[in-house]
């Protein structure tokens, strides 16, 4: 220990390089500290981003996928009630058939008719046309004339199809433009 009873410590400059060496690693750990919180924050608003994103993603995929079914529900709809509509096109030619004009073929005719109209669809007013017979169309005339209250939706439904058949075959003579 001779070299500490020789040497003349300066206890000042001991004591400055300390203080130095201290304050050097307290700022040295604060700005870690605070690096790493603004990594934190950063790392925790690209998640928040990220899941944001995944969440928008998951919201229009249900939001496609609603509306697809949606459509392939309204498709699907429209195939039955054709189904139904045909089938009852086909017991009305059976009706009328057997008994042309028969009240049966004509209730049946008035609830189709009403259904077309419920429908809104053109086709089905095409396939009604090919029922209403000659017998039918009389009578049809015969309740249009008696301005009875019996068979309003077929009646109804005579008088559509025959402005629809009207404005076709003058678009075809290019009469009217569409």
């Amino acid at each position: 220990m001779p070299f500490l009873a020789t040497s003349a410590v300066d206890w000042s400059k001991v004591s400055e390089l300390a203080f130095a060496a201290i304050l050097a690693l307290v700022v040295g750990a604060v700005l870690q500290w605070w690096l790493l919180r603004d990594q934190k924050r950063f790392q925790k608003g690209m998640l928040d981003r990220q899941l944001e994103f995944m969440e928008r993603l998951e919201r229009e995929r249900s939001e496609r996928d609603a509306k697809a079914d949606a459509e392939r529900i309204a498709a699907d709809r429209k195939i039955r009630i054709r189904e139904h509509f045909l089938s009852g096109i086909s017991t009305i030619a059976q009706y009328d058939t057997d008994s042309p004009g028969c009240e049966q073929a004509m209730r049946l005719l008035d609830y189709y008719s009403s259904l077309a109209f419920t429908e809104d669809d053109p086709e089905l007013f095409h396939l009604l046309n090919t029922v209403m017979t000659a017998e039918i169309r009389k009578k049809i005339e015969d309740i249009q004339a008696k301005k009875q209250e019996i068979y309003v939706s077929a009646v109804a439904a005579r008088s559509h199809i025959q402005a629809m058949l009207k404005d076709y075959h003058m678009q075809r003579k290019g009469l009217v433009s569409k």
